[in-house]
Formats: C-alpha cells, sequence, structure tokens
C-alpha cells in the first residue's frame, strides 16, 4: 500500500482538543437534556444545543485547491493524499466539484444535481471527474450545461491529512468556462483556505492576478483594501527551473512575492508562498524516497498545517467553548430561578391553604349572621302581624260585618226546620267573615310578610356575594372539579336570591299565601262548636210558640252576636297560627342558606384536603429538586471549567 511520508502532528493535536471538547459537550448535553425533562430548563437550551451540536459535526476545515487548467491542481492533490486518485490530463478536467473525505472504507459517491445519489467505482470517478476530449477542446458550453453531476464525494480510510478533519474541494479550472467559474466561486463561500496554484514557467499571468483580487475580496468577507491570511500562493512545476540560472529562479521568486507581498498585498502571514514539483514530491512518496523537493513539500504542508491548526482551528473554535460556557451560565441561571420558583410556589400553596382556613371561619360565620338576621326579621314580622291583626278587628270590622245581617236569608222555614235555617245564617256570617279575611290577608298580611322576606332576602344575597368574591379569588388558584360543583351551587343561589323580582316574591310568599286558608281554618270550627247550642236554646224557648218578623231579626242578631263573640276569642290563637306560618317561612329560607353554607364548607374541607395534599407533595418534590438542581448547577460549572482549561492549555 502507498502512504506518505507526511504526518500532521499539529492537526492529530487539534482533533484531540476538538473531541475532548466535544466528550464534554456530550457530557453537557446530557445534564441540559435531563433537566428539560425534569421542566427545570425551557427548551430554549436544547435548540442551542442543536447549533453547536451542527457545528461539531461538521468537517473541521474545509480547504479548496483552486487555479487555471493545465496548473498542476490534480497532481497536488494526490501528492497531498498520497496516492494517484485524481486523473490528470494535459487537457482541462475536473469538470465538476470533487469532495475528498476521510471514511472508514473507500467510497465514491456521485451526487446529482436532481437530488439523487449513487455509489460508484473509482474507475467511474475518474471518468466522471473528467471532461470529455472533445468538449475540453473547445465545446465546453454545450458539455458542461448537460452535465447533470453535482459533485462527486470520495471517500477514503487512508488520506492522512483528511482523517485529520480536513475535507479538501477539487474545483473546475478557473477560467476554463463561466459556468465552471461560478462554480468554483460557490464552493468558497465557506471555505478555510485556498491553495492557488500557479506555474513557474508562467506564473502570476494577470488574469491570475486578477482571479486572487476576486479570492481574496471573496475571503476578506467583501472587504477589498486588505490581503487574505488563509490563501496559500503554490507555484508548481519549479523543477522546469532546475536547469536556469540561480539569478532567474530568485528573479521569479522576487517577482511573485512583491505582487503577493508587497504595498498593495494579496496575501498575509507567515509561510504563505511555496515553490514545489508536485510532480516530483508524488513520484517521491509513492516510491518512498526522499527528495529536495519532497523536502519544501513538507514544508508546505506543515505551514497549512499550522495555519488551519493554530490560527483558523482556535479562531473556529474558540467560539465553541465561549458558546458552551454562556450556555452553561444561562443555564445555571435559571435552573436558579426554578429553583427559586419552586420556592414562591411553596410559599404560594401556604398562603392559599391558610386563605381557605380563613374563609371556612368566614363562612362558619355566616351561620350565627343569618340566625341572627332571621330571629330578628321573625321577631319584626311577629310583632307587625299582630299589631295589624289587633287593628283590623277594631277598625269597624265588626260594623261591616253587622250591614252584612240584614242580608241573610234561608229557603227553608223557621218554624218547622229551625236548625236548617240557623245553619244557613251561620254559613252566611262564615262567608261574611271570610270575604274580610280574605281582604285583610291581600291588604295587610300578604305585603307585610312579603316586604321583610324581601328584606331578609337581600340580606342572605349579601352574605352569599361575600362568599361567592372568596371562591373567585381562590378559582384563580386551585384548578379541580370542585370548582365545577361550586359554580353550580352559586348558579343556585343566583336562581333563588338574586334572579328577578317574580321569583324572589314568590319564594317570599311561598308560605304566606296559606295564611287565610289557615286562619278559616282555625275560626270556623270553633265557630260552630260554640253557637249551634245556644242557638238551638233560643229556638225552644221563642220560636216554638209565636212566630213573627222580628223574631228572624233577632235570630239573626243572636247568631250574628254568638259568631261575633266566639271570632274575637279565637284571635289569639289565630296569632300563635301566624306566628307559626311567619316562623315556618323564615326557617324554611334559613335552612336552605344553612344547606348552602353547609355545602360550601364541605366543598372548602375537600379543597383545604386537596390542598394539603399539594403542599405536602410541593415539600417533597421541593426537596428532591432543589438537591438535583444543585448537583446540575455543579455538574454544569465543573464541565465548564474543564472547557476554559482545555482552551487554555491548547
Amino acid at each position: 500500500m502507498n502512504k506518505t511520508n507526511v504526518v500532521y502532528k499539529e492537526l492529530e493535536k487539534f482533533q484531540v482538543y476538538r473531541q475532548q471538547i466535544e466528550d464534554l459537550f456530550h457530557q453537557i448535553t446530557l445534564i441540559l437534556k435531563d433537566c428539560c425533562e425534569n421542566e427545570f430548563l425551557s427548551f430554549e437550551q436544547i435548540k442551542e444545543l442543536e447549533t453547536i451540536s451542527q457545528f461539531l459535526n461538521s468537517e473541521a476545515f474545509r480547504v479548496a485547491v483552486v487555479g487555471e487548467y493545465s496548473k498542476g491542481k490534480s497532481t497536488l492533490l494526490n501528492a497531498l493524499l498520497g496516492e494517484k486518485i485524481q486523473p490528470v490530463r494535459t487537457i482541462p478536467c475536473t469538470g465538476t466539484i470533487s469532495v475528498l473525505k476521510y471514511g472508514t472504507q473507500k467510497r465514491v459517491t456521485c451526487v446529482y444535481k436532481n437530488g439523487k445519489q449513487e455509489e460508484i467505482s473509482l474507475e467511474q470517478y475518474q471518468e466522471k471527474a473528467s471532461i470529455d476530449k472533445d468538449i475540453a477542446k473547445g465545446r465546453f458550453s454545450e458539455g458542461l450545461k448537460k452535465n447533470p453531476i453535482k459533485e462527486i464525494i470520495f471517500e477514503h480510510p487512508n488520506l492522512e491529512l483528511c482523517k485529520n478533519g480536513v475535507t479538501i474541494l477539487d474545483s473546475p479550472g478557473l477560467n476554463e468556462h463561466p459556468e465552471r467559474t461560478a462554480v468554483t466561486k460557490q464552493l468558497l463561500e465557506d471555505i478555510d483556505a485556498i491553495i492557488f496554484l500557479t506555474n513557474s514557467s508562467d506564473s502570476l499571468k494577470q488574469t491570475e492576478i486578477e482571479l486572487i483580487q476576486e479570492l481574496k475580496i471573496s475571503l476578506n468577507g467583501g472587504i477589498s483594501d486588505q490581503p487574505a491570511s488563509n490563501l496559500f500562493l503554490v507555484v508548481n512545476k519549479w523543477d522546469l527551473l532546475d536547469d536556469e540560472e540561480e539569478q532567474e529562479r530568485q528573479d521569479v521568486k522576487e517577482r511573485i512575492e512583491l505582487i503577493c507581498l508587497g504595498e498593495t498585498a494579496l496575501i498575509s502571514g507567515e509561510n504563505r508562498i511555496h515553490f514545489l514539483s508536485a510532480q516530483k514530491v508524488l513520484k517521491a512518496i509513492i516510491e518512498q524516497s526522499d527528495s529536495q523537493h519532497l523536502d519544501n513539500f513538507q514544508y508546505f504542508t506543515q505551514s497549512l498545517e499550522t495555519f488551519l491548526a493554530k490560527d483558523r482551528g482556535l479562531l473556529k473554535f474558540q467560539k465553541v467553548p465561549n458558546q458552551i460556557h454562556n450556555l452553561v451560565e444561562v443555564s445555571i441561571k435559571q435552573l436558579g430561578q426554578t429553583d427559586q420558583d419552586f420556592e414562591e410556589k411553596l410559599k404560594s400553596s401556604e398562603a392559599e391553604k391558610q386563605k381557605m382556613i380563613e374563609q371556612i371561619g368566614q363562612i362558619s360565620g355566616c351561620h350565627g349572621r343569618i340566625n341572627k338576621l332571621a330571629s330578628e326579621t321573625s321577631k319584626q314580622i311577629k310583632e307587625k302581624l299582630h299589631e295589624a291583626l289587633d287593628n283590623w278587628g277594631k277598625e269597624n270590622l265588626k260594623d261591616r260585618l253587622t250591614d252584612k245581617v240584614i242580608h241573610w236569608s234561608s229557603s227553608h222555614s223557621l218554624e218547622k226546620e229551625q236548625e236548617a235555617v240557623i245553619k244557613d245564617y251561620q254559613q252566611q256570617f262564615s262567608e261574611d267573615l271570610k270575604c274580610e279575611i280574605t281582604k285583610f290577608e291581600k291588604d295587610k298580611l300578604i305585603p307585610l310578610i312579603k316586604e321583610n322576606c324581601l328584606i331578609l332576602d337581600q340580606q342572605l344575597k349579601l352574605e352569599f356575594e361575600k362568599i361567592k368574591r372568596g371562591i373567585d379569588g381562590i378559582e384563580q388558584q386551585i384548578k379541580s372539579d370542585l370548582t365545577n360543583e361550586l359554580n353550580t351551587i352559586l348558579e343556585s343561589i343566583e336562581i333563588e336570591f338574586i334572579l328577578g323580582e317574580e321569583i324572589r316574591i314568590s319564594a317570599g310568599l311561598s308560605g304566606a299565601c296559606v295564611v287565610g286558608l289557615l286562619l278559616l281554618e282555625t275560626l270556623l270550627p270553633m265557630f260552630v262548636i260554640i253557637l249551634t247550642p245556644v242557638i238551638l236554646g233560643f229556638v225552644i224557648d221563642g220560636l216554638s210558640r209565636k212566630h213573627d218578623k222580628n223574631k228572624e231579626i233577632k235570630l239573626k242578631n243572636k247568631v250574628f252576636e254568638q259568631g261575633w263573640k266566639s271570632f274575637r276569642k279565637s284571635l289569639d290563637p289565630m296569632k300563635k297560627k301566624l306566628d307559626e306560618i311567619v316562623f315556618s317561612t323564615i326557617d324554611k329560607r334559613v335552612e336552605k342558606a344553612d344547606s348552602i353554607i353547609t355545602e360550601f364548607i364541605s366543598l372548602y374541607e375537600n379543597m383545604l384536603e386537596a390542598q394539603e395534599k399539594l403542599y405536602q407533595e410541593t415539600i417533597e418534590k421541593r426537596q428532591t429538586n432543589k438537591t438535583m438542581i444543585t448537583q446540575k448547577s455543579q455538574e454544569l460549572q465543573q464541565f465548564s471549567k474543564q472547557i476554559e482549561q482545555l482552551v487554555n492549555d491548547f
């Protein structure tokens, strides 16, 4: 197997340095991903990791070999690679870009402009990398336009230069054809160094100087008045001047150095111009022999290596440790903030728990306030009802009833059906009294009860609005199914206590509407029991002996007097019955309010239990996370310091 005598110790050292950076970066990546999975960090860090990773995994250096055709580019490439790989002809070659890189096995891949790729043999590679003779002799345009190949990638395990992180790009010869020149300029967009070839016998023609000017500007990012530090000039075929006078050889060197390094320098940096014979070097490498040409070549490769490893390499990879360091610093800061957030969350959880306890206390206090309101309301209604009932009994009620006696009548005979007549009069007295009671209910009792129940409703509404405000405040922090339950209860409160006037009135009169009916049920049985024996005695004593009109009037009056007396005696029982109705009405409202409050308290206690569980879980998670965050921060700091030390050592 043919091997090159050239070794690349500086690049090997740089690759070790780079690998160490990659290993540390891998450790940092694992830590940051672990932190992201545990929600200690945002995934912004992962994006930054991917950017750095792509840079580290890309080829370390890209070196392009350019120049006009027939300057020996392919021969120089073969010398750099230590093997005859590139096709060598005296006519223009390299009709497409060849990418030479290290691979674990020898492989050639052809990449087409349509995106298709295919693996080809070495013989096919040499054929595809060349231009057809006929096309090369003049018909460039047609052949190049029809060329479907974008680039050819050649991989080889024995390419020593490429093995040390260098990718070499063999470009189409400049000035051979506009299409190939455009391709060459395109590949220079992301290049680390350029090796520009010229011939010793016809070195640095005006067209070449113009090309170098263009390359210099491109390498300097568009700046035209500065020399390029990453441009190497190789004067090839130097062996052709071996037979010339030393002075003539010296004149060629001085002319080249004046053009490239003079006042309007094209190139800057040490050891950027080299005089070689690529053909003699390749022969010495293949034959494993020593020669001055091989020494000159080794000096050139060492200069290129030094530039790549120490100048370009440090410049290129210095930003990677800086990026990693900045990423670590930001991550450590965010980890600290995450730790602080956990602490704040813990405090917030404790505050919410305390807020719930206070709210339960406030809701419990509603019991006392509502019972007090109910007691006061009941007392007020009772007093007003008693007063109204007393006034009603005194306000011409007897006169109004007396005026109606004259209109009583009976279809039965007083002489023959005395009991039936008495019952008719009794029934008509009851009807008259019922009308008065109904009117009293409508004008006095119902408005009085309604008014006081509305006042109670408004007070209950205020109490429940306080509870609702407390719930709304906690709802902002607590998210659970209990929230829906609370909302359901609140909706029922709204319907019963808050919405429309008609609903409130209806609720307020739910017990009061039966007052009149209950009064009649209390009065009439009493009236019948007391009245009937008296009237019967009256009939036996008088009516059986003689009948006249006055007897009928006296009977009516007697029925009325006994009925009135019976009614007056029933007022106290009526008051008690009214009290029972009022108390029942108020009690129903209090019971409803108490049941809602009890349900609120139950829900709050459930929420408090859930919050206590969450609080305990937060404490446990806080301790676990704090330990993990501290550990991750320390590991990140450790790896960051190791990277910093690596940079300093290199």
